[in-house]
C-alpha cells in the first residue's frame, strides 16, 4: 500500500475530500492528524486535526491551471500499537468520483509518524 496519491486531467471545479480515521481495534485519541496543501500559485492551507480526523474535509473547487498537494501528517500517541487509515477521493463537480479512491493504513505507537502524500493536477485549459 503507497503512501503517495497522484491524479491528473482532474475537471476543473473538482474538490478533494480527506479524512483520516482509525483502524480496526484502536480506539480514540491514539493518533492526531493534519494536513498541509500547498497549491501551485504559493498559496498554503493547514488543516486541522479537528477537521480532517475523522472528517471528511473538503477542498475549495480546484481550478485550471493550478496543481495541489497535500503532506498528510499522523503522529501516534497511544503506548498500544494503532493503526490510522488515511482516505481521500476527488469529486467531480457534480459530485461523482474520479477515478479511483485513496486509502492508505498506517501504524504505529507512541513517537512514531507517518506520512501521506497526495498530488492533484488539474486540466489545463
Amino acid at each position: 500500500m503507497s503512501n503517495l496519491f497522484v491524479k491528473g486531467k482532474i475537471p476543473d471545479g473538482s474538490k478533494l475530500v480527506l479524512s483520516v480515521v482509525e483502524g480496526d481495534g484502536t480506539g480514540p485519541g491514539s493518533f492526531v492528524a493534519n494536513a498541509r496543501l500547498v497549491i501551485s500559485d504559493g498559496t498554503e492551507e493547514n488543516w486541522e486535526d479537528a477537521q480532517i480526523h475523522p472528517g471528511p474535509k473538503t477542498s475549495k473547487r480546484l481550478k485550471s491551471p493550478d496543481n495541489y498537494v497535500w503532506r498528510v501528517f499522523v503522529g501516534f500517541r497511544s503506548k498500544l500499537t494503532s493503526t490510522a487509515v488515511v482516505n481521500a477521493e476527488i469529486r467531480k463537480p457534480d459530485g461523482t468520483p474520479f477515478g479511483s479512491t485513496f486509502s492508505f493504513e498506517a501504524t504505529g505507537r507512541n513517537g512514531d509518524e507517518a506520512r501521506a502524500t497526495i498530488v492533484a493536477m488539474t486540466l489545463l485549459t
